[in-house]
């Protein structure tokens, strides 16, 4: 099956955030931790990232 690959609302490959986003979720549930609160803690490091 094969997906085309192509600019959707970005100027990068945008299926670059959905592994990365994947790879985070691996972590999480390898550390045993909520994907949500995993995330949570590593944005508490960059507060500029955090919604308010």
């Amino acid at each position: 099956m094969a997906i085309p690959t192509n600019y959707r609302r970005s100027v990068g490959h945008s299926q670059n955030t959905f592994f990365a986003e994947g790879f985070i979720d691996e972590l999480a549930l390898a550390g045993r931790k909520d994907p949500v609160e995993f995330r949570r803690r590593l944005l508490a490091k960059q507060p500029l990232n955090l919604v308010r």
